[in-house]
């Protein structure tokens, strides 16, 4: 009887040792990614020049993982033939007190340790062959992140954004004050989901719909 069960715990032992083993030098990274859902169209020079974009990389494994680029797509509905890419250039920071995003560092491949999760706010810079100007109109937002340094993006995501007649409006008005005040790039935050913003008012039907 003791033989068994001395036999039965070292099996138990070898079993979980084993698992560890896995978990720690074996098993591959596992990483995943979201975007947003608000984040900043940059306006200078009169004209969309950036978006700045809030994104969190998680590794759900042991294994370190590294995140080596970000590409984002951005397409007008029913415009398959014009596909704006841009690489990621930049990480952004705010000064806790409030003052203007500044540069935090190039954009570099991300180490992201085991089990854990790093968020950085992400410039995509938009140069001037940008086919088209954000219109009161329907968009695709599509993200490739690679997390081998070489071959295709190992993961992708495609988010929509629905620019409002409101929101159309706030792009031309910050269009025209950085034109006229010369002041630099001018931030217009937008969303992904378009389902709730805050700083509104809601109805008790509204808010019926959208948290029951």
């Amino acid at each position: 009887m003791a033989n068994w069960v001395a036999t039965f715990i070292a099996a138990i032992s070898l079993a979980v040792s084993g698992a560890s083993f896995y978990l720690f030098y074996l098993d591959s990274p596992q990483i995943d990614f979201t975007a947003g859902p608000q984040f900043m169209l940059g306006i200078d020079k009169g004209k969309e020049d950036a978006v700045l974009v809030p994104m969190s990389f998680i590794n759900q494994s042991a294994q370190l993982g590294i995140v080596y680029r970000v590409a984002l797509i951005i397409k007008k509905k029913g415009s398959d033939n014009q596909n704006y890419i841009s690489l990621w250039s930049d990480f952004y920071a705010r000064d806790l007190f409030g003052g203007p995003w500044t540069q935090e560092s190039i954009a570099s491949a991300l180490p992201i340790l085991g089990n854990s999760t790093e968020h950085r706010l992400v410039h995509f810079i938009l140069g001037n062959n940008l086919p088209f100007q954000f219109t009161d109109s329907v968009y695709d937002f599509s993200f490739l992140v690679w997390t081998s340094s070489e071959g295709k993006p190992s993961l992708s995501k495609r988010f929509t954004l629905s620019i409002s007649q409101e929101a159309f409006e706030k792009i031309q008005s910050a269009k025209n004050a950085e034109k006229k005040e010369n002041d630099g790039r001018r931030p217009v935050y937008l969303s992904f989901d378009d389902s709730l913003q805050g700083n509104s008012v809601f109805t008790k039907q509204q808010l019926t719909t959208i948290f029951e």
